[in-house]
């Protein structure tokens, strides 16, 4: 399935390509306990089915696999790019319960089946709102009785700062042919709002850093996690009524010190 912002995300990563890494908040056997402490009965880690949706190259999902040889982790992506790059390092790891797949969500096949844990981590804002639909139908029909999926979004009041930085650079940059102008006109207006000086507000000088941190960025984060479009953010509530409305429910944030 195919459609223009879609194709837009895949020539992003196809531009510049994803950082991946480890993420241990959506780590299967964190996500177990914290369930478990609110009163879910997750299934157990030694069979489970996993699925990674947005894997990249598997940095991630790859290093679950390994820990638990009897599951079986299956991701998908849209950047072809990280999927042979995954898929090579599984096959050089020796690795026989993992595979990475350039799929659509919405086209799933049904011969993956049913899915204890379902990790989507720098998903939801980042694609348009049919594809978060999917996601929640995915969730709500492909998953185990007790499945637990860890999804993570940009959340508003506190992304209100964020997208001051972002809306600056996607103005300063407008006229920008190519990745590579993009992120020279995005470091150029980060590095001149970071630097001192007078304001007319003095809560202004508050935003100095947020600039300068920006400015530090890897061309990875900066172009995919801030000059991303999508790149949408959402009140806690309004996350948590989209899940209801699928028949899902909020258990806990995987930090539970963040709650």
């Amino acid at each position: 399935m195919t459609d223009a912002v879609t194709t837009g995300i895949k020539a992003a990563y196809d531009a510049v390509d994803y950082d991946c890494t480890a993420y241990p908040q959506s780590h299967p056997d964190r996500l177990r306990t914290v369930a478990r402490m609110f009163g879910v009965d997750a299934p157990p880690l030694a069979e489970a089915n996993v699925l990674e949706v947005g894997c990249g190259d598997g940095s991630n999902l790859i290093s679950i696999a390994d820990a638990f040889p009897g599951a079986t982790c299956v991701g998908c992506d849209l950047a072809p790019r990280a999927i042979e790059s995954g898929n090579a390092l599984i096959a050089a790891a020796g690795l026989t319960n993992c595979s990475l797949h350039v799929q659509d969500l919405r086209d799933l096949p049904p011969s993956f089946g049913a899915f204890d844990y379902v990790i989507a981590h720098g998903f939801y804002s980042w694609v348009p709102s049919e594809v978060r639909d999917a996601l929640m139908r995915l969730l709500a029909t492909r998953m185990t009785p007790h499945g637990v999926a860890f999804v993570s979004y940009n959340t508003h009041p506190g992304n209100r700062i964020r997208q001051i930085a972002s809306d600056a650079m996607h103005w300063h940059a407008r006229n920008s042919t190519s990745a590579a102008e993009t992120l020279r006109a995005s470091r150029e207006l980060l590095q001149m709002m970071a630097m001192p000086g007078a304001t007319q507000w003095a809560p202004d000088n508050a935003l100095r850093p947020e600039f300068a941190e920006r400015a530090t960025r890897s061309d990875s984060a900066l172009y995919h996690d801030d000059l991303a479009v999508p790149n949408d953010a959402f009140y806690f509530h309004e996350f948590v009524a989209h899940a209801q409305a699928h028949g899902l429910h909020y258990i806990a944030d995987s930090d539970v010190r963040m709650m």
